[in-house]
């Protein structure tokens, strides 16, 4: 996952973000969750997340990193029960992006500073990638919260938040769909839902790293 010990900002994605911009930005795009143990997740949560085998009565906060679960590189926060989600930053408009279920699919409201500005549907027919983006704001720090606003058994699956900073309409974007402890087989699946996310975002340049976990269990 280009993990490095320390911020969040310190992993391979957001350096090579800031490697490639000929102006400052946002902080860009973070996934609802990062498994891995060297880096804190950037999102605060209403609870610790548990993993669906470990989270039976459907606590608040599932995490799903499965390379067949859908959504960008197929990690994700599934928010049950009036759970929630939420990152600070700093800049002018964030983009939530989430997927849509057919199996149980729950609604969710974003609250920007306290004000309930939208309320975003997490049912219906399927789709990978879905994004809602925010007015512009006042320059200047912001809480974004991702609540379940159904309160009902299922769930309201969020990929991530995008963080911008004056550069909505421009500038290099970087999304980090980086999947902890994947394998090229994984992605060669035919089941496999990430080409159709990576069509939803319409990237000038995808870069794929496969080998590192090949080389303890060949495929």
């Amino acid at each position: 996952e280009g993990a490095a010990v320390g911020a969040f900002t310190d992993r391979g994605q957001a350096v090579f973000e800031k490697t490639m911009r000929y102006k400052p930005g946002g902080a860009g795009y973070h996934p609802a969750w990062v498994i891995s143990p060297f880096v804190p997740n950037p999102a605060t949560f209403s609870m610790t997340p548990l993993s669906a085998t470990n989270n039976p009565n459907n606590l608040g906060v599932q995490y799903d990193e499965n390379i067949l679960a859908g959504g960008i590189a197929g990690k994700k926060i599934g928010l049950q029960k009036n759970g929630w989600m939420q990152w600070t930053f700093t800049g002018t408009r964030v983009r939530i992006w989430y997927s849509r279920t057919d199996f149980f699919g729950l609604s969710a409201n974003v609250i920007i500073d306290g004000s309930n500005v939208a309320t975003l549907d997490g049912g219906g027919v399927v789709d990978p990638a879905v994004s809602w983006t925010s007015n512009v704001l006042s320059a200047g720090t912001h809480t974004v919260r991702i609540q379940e606003a159904s309160n009902l058994g299922g769930s309201f699956w969020v990929d991530g938040a995008q963080f911008f900073d004056g550069d909505h309409a421009s500038g290099v974007h970087v999304f980090d769909a980086a999947r902890s402890g994947a394998k090229a087989l994984d992605y060669a699946n035919s089941s496999a839902p990430w080409p159709d996310s990576m069509a939803k975002i319409s990237p000038a340049l995808v870069i794929m790293m496969f080998g590192f976990n090949d080389s303890t269990e060949r495929t």
